[in-house]
């Protein structure tokens, strides 16, 4: 519901990607079932880089960020995986955003302090009343939860 939410409420000129681990195929049957090819401008599936390429491995940011013209300084990565997911997006100089659900499969994952990410949320809609996030968001949005 709030990734729905969230993508009704940005900002039409935001780019939207996906860099997601798994073994091709499943991952392949997951962007076709949930129809999001059309609703994202990047998909980086990680095991059609190769097995050595899944996270944290910086060919995926890279690859995200030539397929949309995206600079990384300019980059957000949204992700729930402290383990991994906020280790490369930091060093390349990418936002970074842990989505903590309380029942989330890595709700109990810890992550060194310098992988941690940047901001910690529980429920998506939180980005647009995040300062540094806000602009992504419809000025209407931003009116009500900035």
């Amino acid at each position: 519901e709030d990734a729905g939410w969230v993508l009704a409420n940005l900002d039409k000129d935001v780019k939207l990607g996906i860099i997601s681990d798994g073994y091709l195929v499943a991952q392949q049957q997951k962007v076709l079932a949930l129809n999001l090819a059309d609703a994202f401008h990047a998909i980086v599936l990680t095991d059609a880089l190769g097995r050595d390429h899944w996270k944290p491995s910086p060919l995926p940011y890279e690859t995200f960020s030539k397929q949309t013209g995206i600079p990384h300084f300019q980059c957000l990565y949204i992700g729930d995986n402290a383990a991994k997911d906020f280790v490369t997006a930091k060093r390349l100089g990418w936002t970074t955003v842990q989505i903590s659900r309380e029942q989330g499969i890595y709700a109990a994952v810890q992550a060194e302090t310098s992988h941690q990410a940047h901001y910690q949320i529980g429920d998506l809609k939180e980005l647009a009343g995040l300062p540094a996030l806000a602009h992504l968001f419809k000025k209407e949005v931003k009116a009500v939860h900035g």
